[in-house]
């Protein structure tokens, strides 16, 4: 990544300033990028009342939507008095995450920032089914913040596979590498990295008496393959971290004993909305980390997306969304 030039922020559809419009804003600030707000929302109970007059149903789109971009315009001008450069988007689209997702495809920002949102049922901050289908469609970096997060990290924790398991490719580990540093020289944070290796018995396959032997030398291998990394990108030692384990377990268990206040972890990919996953690695990961989470794509993510959306959009028997725009 390079210099921040335009960060989004995907604003709460009930027009409140939420952690994630805090920590763009604070970061606009220190980096002078320019805000772009986007609010997606849609009212099933909206269309279900005026579902027999399609004019008045129009109308009353229109009307919901002005009201909310109306709200953003008055954020933007406060934006602009703090000397933020800002534009706003309000849209009625559902699935939301699409609309966000096609948002970013146009706009390219070099961040999405997103609240996690918390589930009525336990009033606490869960990744919901929503934010799931963001983490994996969104071709831009997604920076997904904690409600009880108050500011920016102190720390922040790098997860790379050097090895390229699960199908990663090779370059998106120097992508987690240099988007966790230049987060750190615009937040003076410390970047640490970690590796997780999941020990397989040799002797499933080649008989116990050389698996101590096989297990030292792959260990090793891992370890080699890993510091090269590490110090091509300037991760002194000491913020190095290599341990046997389950992935999730060890990134949460790593995150947690130097407090880290962000994880930076990578996903892939595969074409088709219906097959974009996070990989196993990365949704385990998401599952029980405790702070803020950074998702990367690999390099030609967005390439069909845009492609996607509008399949996906036609399949449903969409024309376009709806949507009022400032800039």
């Amino acid at each position: 990544m390079g210099t921040y030039r335009k960060i989004m922020i995907v604003v709460d559809k009930e027009m409140k300033h939420g952690a994630a419009f805090a920590r763009g804003v604070e970061f606009a600030k220190k980096t002078g990028a320019e805000v772009l707000l986007m609010l997606a929302d849609y009212r099933g109970a909206l269309i279900r009342a005026h579902s027999l007059d399609k004019e008045r149903l129009r109308k009353v789109i229109r009307g919901y939507v002005t009201i909310r971009q109306r709200w953003l315009n008055k954020e933007v001008e406060k934006l602009k008095e703090q000397g933020i450069r800002a534009q706003a988007t309000a849209v009625w689209h559902k699935p939301a995450w699409e609309a966000i997702a096609k948002h970013a495809l146009e706009h390219a920002p070099d961040l999405v920032i997103k609240d996690v949102e918390k589930t009525n049922a336990v009033e606490r901050a869960l990744f919901t089914r929503a934010d799931w289908h963001l983490m994996r469609a969104c071709p831009a970096p997604l920076l997904m913040v904690h409600a009880n997060t108050q500011s920016f990290p102190k720390r922040i924790l790098a997860a790379v596979d050097p090895n390229h398991a699960r199908d990663k490719p090779a370059e998106l580990n120097d992508r987690i590498l240099d988007a966790a540093l230049e987060l750190g020289r615009h937040l003076d944070a410390e970047v640490h990295a970690a590796h997780a290796y999941e020990y397989v018995s040799a002797s499933a396959f080649i008989g116990p008496e050389a698996d101590a032997r096989y297990f030292a030398a792959a260990r090793q291998e891992r370890r080699e393959r890993f510091a090269a990394l590490c110090k091509a990108h300037d991760i002194p030692p000491e913020r190095m971290h290599f341990q046997e384990g389950s992935p999730a377990v060890v990134i949460a268990d790593v995150a947690k004993r130097i407090d880290a206040g962000l994880v930076v972890l990578g996903s892939v990919a595969r074409r088709g909305l219906r097959r974009i996953f996070m990989g196993a690695t990365a949704e385990d990961i998401l599952g029980v980390v405790k702070c803020d989470v950074m998702v990367l794509k690999p390099q030609g993510f967005g390439g069909s997306l845009q492609t996607e959306l509008e399949e996906s959009a036609a399949a449903r028997g969409e024309t376009a969304i709806e949507e009022e725009q400032t800039t």
